[in-house]
């Protein structure tokens, strides 16, 4: 690939509109929950970073159930609460929908790389545990200080310098967003208006001029204000209609 190339990487569709993304970049999957738009029911679709299928979606027949994560293969799952946002129960299932791990007696605290903080129901705070992701095992002697996030997830920042001299005759709408790619490559997106609609356009330029540029999502009624999110040379995002998740790489 040329490298000031924009390539459009997959682009998928869904027949129910996508409720969350959760991203493995270690294992290239993407997991998304979509939901019935009669009952709500969620079912769980999972890609690899080139847009393919990966083993039958499967669905879960409790609708208080949402995706948290994805990891060694396995999905997370908490349950939402009827009075809080997180109510008592984790999951843990495989690729093929198998359980590998279910407390209806613990709610979720947080997830890390390779593990999840769990407590029980009946404590407000402290008293936690750690449940290995990779098997659903409970986790021994883990001290929390050691635990990290997967840090290769970007979200583009909003851009509030001087405008560069590339994008000056460029009607922009709203937010000038911005990744830095190298130390010579950005990578810019921002949304322009054609009569009533919105276009969301993406563009890589070094200092001085834009050296390439594409629309990556059209006719749309509203601006979207998270842009997309990037890992590594690869872009990813929803369609306007949340029933098509869009990939590029830059």
């Amino acid at each position: 690939m040329n490298k000031y190339t924009i390539i459009k990487a997959f682009e998928r569709q869904f027949s129910s509109k996508i409720w969350k993304i959760a991203v493995d970049a270690r294992g290239r999957f993407i997991a998304l929950e979509t939901r019935d738009a009669d009952s709500t029911a969620p079912t769980i679709h999972i890609l690899d970073f080139e847009g393919n299928i990966q083993h039958t979606p499967f669905q879960i027949k409790d609708k208080e159930w949402t995706l948290e994560g994805i990891q060694h293969n396995n999905i997370i799952l908490k349950r939402v609460g009827t009075q809080t946002p997180i109510g008592a129960g984790i999951q843990i299932i495989d690729f093929y929908g198998q359980l590998q791990y279910l407390s209806e007696q613990h709610t979720w605290v947080d997830t890390y790389l390779d593990f999840i903080k769990i407590r029980h129901r009946n404590f407000q705070s402290g008293m936690e545990e750690f449940i290995k992701i990779i098997d659903g095992s409970k986790a021994k002697n883990i001290d929390p200080n050691q635990l990290s996030y997967c840090q290769t997830i970007e979200f583009p920042l909003r851009y509030t310098g001087q405008l560069p001299p590339f994008l000056k005759e460029t009607y922009l709408i709203d937010s000038l967003l911005l990744n830095k790619i190298s130390d010579n490559r950005y990578l810019w997106s921002y949304h322009t208006k054609e009569q009533e609609f919105y276009q969301l356009h993406i563009c890589i330029s070094d200092r001085f001029k834009i050296l390439e540029k594409t629309t990556i999502l059209l006719n749309m009624e509203k601006i979207i204000p998270q842009h997309y999110f990037k890992i590594n040379d690869q872009i990813f995002l929803m369609s306007y209609n949340k029933q098509e998740i869009v990939s590029y790489l830059v």
